[in-house]
Order: structure tokens, then C-alpha cells, then sequence
């Protein structure tokens, strides 16, 4: 057995006192999309068409690339989507390789960066973390 799992790709965040979970696949099915915005460079385009691909090689299933989160669906943002402008997250005290990931709700998680490249290494971190 792989260690991220077959059946179930879960995602676990902690911050403070509170743990939330975030499942991506269930049982070799997408639970999630990834919404990357139209007008995203193709250096996102393609960190997320990598993030695709090990998802998909590790559980056997693919995430559908969105616009935005269809009803009922978890969403990984990545870069600046409109649910990720819509927090106005404080990136200044990051330099343009840093970035954030968080999950601001039980649904989604966000990876974001000051530049496309922190983005980018946000979308690897989050690959190798979870």
C-alpha cells in the first residue's frame, strides 16, 4: 500500500488547536477539483498539470482542472482564483519563492504565492507534504 493510499486521499491541516480533513479522492473516485484561473501563466499551468498527474498515478484518479468549484466538490486553488483573491491573504512578509497553503474551510485549500515561482513551490509542497 502506497503511502498517501489507494481508497482515500484525506488531506489533514492543523493550525492551533483545530485539526480538518480534506478528501480528494475516495474509493479511485475524484472528490476534488483543482481551479486554477484562466488567466494563469503556464508556468501554473503546467506545476498543476504535474499536480494531475502524481494524484493520478498514486490513487488512479484524475482531478478535473475547473475554473471554480462546482457545488458539492472540494477545490484545491491554486494561484489567484477567485475564492483565493476573495481572502485577501497578507503575503508581504514573503519573498517571491515563498508561499502559503491553507485551508480556510472544510472544502477547499489554497496555495498561493507572491510570484508565480513561490506558487509554483507551493504546489510541489503541498504535493510532497500531503
Amino acid at each position: 500500500m502506497r503511502a498517501i493510499g489507494l481508497s482515500a486521499l484525506a488531506l489533514a491541516a492543523v493550525t492551533g488547536a483545530w485539526a480538518q480533513e480534506l478528501t480528494v479522492v475516495r474509493d479511485g473516485q475524484p472528490a476534488a477539483v483543482i481551479v486554477l484561473a484562466p488567466d494563469a501563466s503556464e508556468q501554473l499551468a503546467e506545476a498543476v498539470g504535474e499536480m494531475q498527474a502524481l494524484i493520478e498515478r498514486s490513487t488512479g484518479a484524475c482531478l478535473e482542472l475547473a475554473d471554480e468549484a462546482p457545488a458539492g466538490m472540494a477545490a484545491i486553488h491554486v494561484g489567484r482564483t477567485p475564492a483565493v483573491q476573495a481572502l485577501d491573504l497578507d503575503l508581504g512578509d514573503l519573498d517571491g519563492d515563498g508561499f502559503v497553503i491553507q485551508f480556510p474551510d472544510e472544502r477547499s485549500v489554497m496555495i498561493l504565492g507572491p510570484t508565480d515561482w513561490g506558487t509554483e513551490f507551493g504546489v510541489y509542497e503541498f504535493l510532497e507534504r500531503y
